[in-house]
């Protein structure tokens, strides 16, 4: 019994240390005048509509734009089974319908997770580009990380706000995919 409590509290130990983490960059901005920003898909629904986490990563990527009018984006998310279109066409619809120049918009649609859209997207800029990641507050750690890991550069998050009640199940799930992306070597921190 006591062998269980100890394995128990470690779990629930590690399980703190990384909600932790992922709290560290919940309200982060970014830097000013990046060369690129990647903006992460999420979901894509019925008639081209964004899900309410696409719709936050694209309501922050307008707000970077705006305020930086020389960044570039790279709207990165392939197009799932259950998707009408890609996430990365779904985010261009909707930033250019907005009034953001077409011309300071890339699609990368192939990546089907958060390590892809970093590796495709990073082919897209050239070497020494500065770039930030665009994701919901909840994702903004692991996707820095992955970033910095894959790069070998410094990565800023930009944190969309997450507004819905289920911001409670995607932290926990955050958290399992900090560990699982660890120990893949995908990120380290």
């Amino acid at each position: 019994f006591r062998t269980l409590c100890v394995i128990i509290s470690l779990i629930l130990a590690l399980f703190l240390f990384l909600e932790g983490c992922i709290f560290t960059q919940f309200t982060t901005k970014g830097e000013s005048g990046l060369d690129y920003i990647v903006v992460l898909g999420a979901k894509v629904k019925a008639g081209n509509v964004p899900s309410k986490p696409l719709y936050w990563r694209i309501n922050a990527a307008e707000e970077y734009l705006r305020d930086n009018p020389d960044t570039i984006a790279i709207l990165s998310g392939g197009k799932g089974a259950d998707e009408p279109i890609s996430e990365a066409q779904c985010m261009y619809d909707v930033l250019a319908a907005r009034g953001i120049d077409e011309s300071r918009l890339i699609l990368e649609d192939k990546s089907t997770n958060t390590n892809e859209n970093i590796r495709n997207s990073l082919k897209l800029m050239s070497e020494d580009a500065s770039f930030g990641v665009v994701t919901n507050n909840f994702h903004v750690f692991r996707a820095v990380n992955i970033a910095k890991t894959v790069s070998g550069r410094d990565v800023c998050g930009i944190s969309a706000v997450y507004k819905d009640a289920l911001w409670i199940h995607y932290m926990a799930r955050e958290a399992v995919g900090i560990f699982k992306d660890t120990l893949l070597g995908n990120m380290s921190f």
